[in-house]
């Protein structure tokens, strides 16, 4: 092959293949994305300490390239001398059949490649000055040495910048510490990605970097970067408010089962008392016969009697809340002990038993209590005003059942 003409490849991954100069002697195959480093390549193919001519080279390469467009699907291209060549006429042109592209002068012509990467280096020089700049800014201003009132001509004056142009600018530079792959980026960009927690910026900025994203592709990756915050936060936030209700509701189960124990040992202590006062006025009366009594004795015996008999009742029902209380409180433990908690947060039959079992336990066997007898009225009208509500839910809840079974049995049919 004759050295009058350079090949450059094009793999699917963007990737340019070509042989060049190795700065020890000799040539070598490279590789080279967009504007990143060229690296040696080194295959199966391709001896990484190069080769001694450029047709050795070439060849090696050449054999790379055919496997591997063999091996991968994939559009692969072929520059030759900087311009598109299709791989027919490249077979063609390396057969002598057809004429290669000619290589204008070099003081004529600079490679595209060559243009891009002194961009980019001017370009990323310029990002650096001004964030130069900026520090120069901050420190004008931090020291006062600008006199008041002329701060904005005086920024006009040496940056030809507004005032809120400036105000960015010296904003990214407190930000930017050295090395920070921000300082690679534009103010825009910067901007941009200040608007993140000091923690997820650096990240960000690596990745605005190496992927080349433009100030709208960065925008909409840290709106989607915030978003996920956000949702992880709320997800956060609802689990420390369902531990919150859970141990809530496990603290008052526990006040309201210490109460219904405690109520059910109160009326058991009354009933004894009260059977210890019927045995003493037995034994205290005199042994005659019923109708020796008196109207007033047999009037306190019968109301001891009726009192007993409530007492009995109250004590007996009390028992019974006592019985489910400690069966709760024991429940409750042990899920507490393995973590499970049961959180009431809609409308279920475990929720609505465990509010009536609370309100009964808590205010006692109401219809036999003889302390409505004794009661302010106003008290009894109150007391009533909530029984009444009660029935009134109890009413709708009832038809809303009955209402909703209704329903299923006609869905059935």
């Amino acid at each position: 092959m004759k050295q009058d003409f350079r090949i450059v490849y094009i793999d699917p991954n963007r990737r340019q293949l070509f042989i060049s100069e190795q700065p020890e002697g000799g040539y070598c195959g490279y590789t080279q994305k967009g504007k990143e480093a060229p690296r040696r390549m080194a295959n199966g193919y391709m001896k990484r300490d190069g080769y001694t001519t450029y047709e050795e080279a070439e060849k090696a390469l050449d054999l790379y390239v055919a496997n591997a467009r063999y091996e991968r699907a994939g559009n692969w291209e072929v520059l030759v001398n900087g311009k598109y060549v299709s791989w027919d006429d490249l077979s063609q042109i390396k057969m002598g059949r057809l004429p290669a592209p000619k290589i204008a002068p070099p003081d004529a012509l600079v490679s595209l490649a060559n243009i891009e990467y002194r961009i980019a280096v001017h370009i990323q020089g310029a990002y650096e000055n001004l964030l130069e700049v900026g520090k120069a800014l901050l420190e004008a201003k931090d020291a006062n040495l600008v006199p008041h009132g002329e701060w904005e001509a005086w920024v006009q004056k040496n940056t030809n910048m507004s005032e809120r142009s400036a105000q960015r600018l010296m904003q990214a530079a407190r930000e930017v510490h050295s090395g920070s792959m921000m300082a690679k980026l534009p103010v825009t960009k910067i901007q941009a990605i200040l608007a993140l927690p000091e923690a997820e910026r650096e990240p960000m900025a690596e990745k605005a970097v190496a992927e080349n994203m433009t100030l709208r592709q960065l925008q909409q990756e840290i709106k989607d970067q915030k978003a996920k915050v956000a949702a992880l936060e709320g997800i956060n936030k609802r689990a420390n408010e369902r531990a919150n209700a859970s141990e809530n509701n496990a603290r008052q189960a526990r006040t309201m089962a210490d109460k219904a124990i405690k109520r059910a040992n109160d009326a058991e202590r009354e009933r004894d008392e009260m059977r210890m006062a019927m045995e003493e006025m037995a034994n205290e009366a005199p042994a005659a016969p019923a109708t020796g009594i008196s109207a007033e004795a047999q009037a306190e015996i019968d109301r001891l009697n009726a009192a007993l008999a409530d007492a009995e009742q109250m004590a007996e029902y009390q028992a019974r809340q006592r019985e489910q209380a400690q069966a709760e409180l024991l429940d409750l433990r042990t899920q507490t002990a393995r973590g499970e908690l049961p959180i009431q947060e809609d409308l279920t039959a475990e929720a609505v038993g465990m509010a009536a079992r609370t309100f009964m336990g808590a205010v006692g066997y109401v219809p036999h209590s003889d302390k409505l007898v004794t009661m302010r009225d106003a008290d009894r009208q109150e007391i009533a005003t909530y029984a009444a509500m009660l029935q009134r839910w109890t009413e709708d809840v009832l038809r809303v059942i009955n209402n909703a079974r209704d329903a299923v049995i006609i869905e059935g049919v």
